[in-house]
């Protein structure tokens, strides 16, 4: 049986993680709620506890925003949270229930809603059951589309304007941006044919565009 004194977290400094290549440049974001560059790169950036969890999720496109599992940590005991607003319609019905039972907690965090579900960690606790518990958690939300990390057109060209006119430029239209300049001032960089869209990264575009094909949408 794995304890708490025989655990050590693998989870990295944040601030290596948004200087570190393994994470998407998300600069709208908040840079703590990073963005995985590729799904191989959970094994790297997410504690050992919580890797099987976290890929569950990611798997069924749904947004991690943190994670804590280590003997650092007691306090405030093992954790996982989703971002709430970028599920679906189901999956909100699913959390909002999760809330009434107090099994979550769903709270505003910079400008984003988030949902927590978290767990008590001692040092006589069984760390083993603590990943399936979280395990458990991760299977019961539904498979969604991709509902993060992802813009049309017209919402990455005003999103690209407002940013240049921060930056104190004078601009009409985004054709007054030189074309080696534009990824400076835009989020999303990962431009998609197939659905006309930006992503944060390729893979999500991928999944994006699997989840379309499964359930027959265009």
């Amino acid at each position: 049986m794995k304890k708490l004194s025989d655990y050590v977290s693998k989870k990295k400094d944040i601030d290596l993680i948004k200087k570190n290549s393994l994470v998407a440049k998300v600069s709208k974001d908040n840079p703590k709620y990073f963005i995985v560059e590729k799904r191989d790169n959970i094994d790297l950036l997410v504690d050992d506890l919580l890797v099987d969890a976290y890929k569950i999720l990611y798997d069924k496109n749904i947004k991690v925003i943190d994670f804590a599992l280590n003997k650092d940590s007691i306090k405030d005991g093992a954790y996982l949270s989703i971002s709430y607003d970028a599920l679906d319609d189901k999956n909100k019905v699913l959390a909002n229930v999760y809330a009434q039972r107090s099994m979550i907690k769903i709270e505003d965090q910079d400008g984003e809603k988030v949902a927590t579900f978290s767990v008590k960690v001692d040092d006589n606790i069984n760390l083993d059951e603590v990943s399936k518990t979280f395990e458990t958690w991760a299977n019961s939300f539904f498979f969604k589309d991709v509902l993060y990390g992802m813009m049309s057109i017209e919402e990455s060209n005003k999103e690209v304007l407002e940013t240049a006119r921060r930056y104190g430029f004078i601009l009409k239209s985004i054709g007054e941006i030189p074309m080696q300049d534009l990824s400076f001032f835009r989020s999303m960089e990962y431009f998609d044919y197939i659905s006309g869209n930006y992503f944060a990264t390729e893979e999500l575009a991928k999944k994006h565009n699997e989840y379309r094909r499964i359930v027959g949408r265009n």
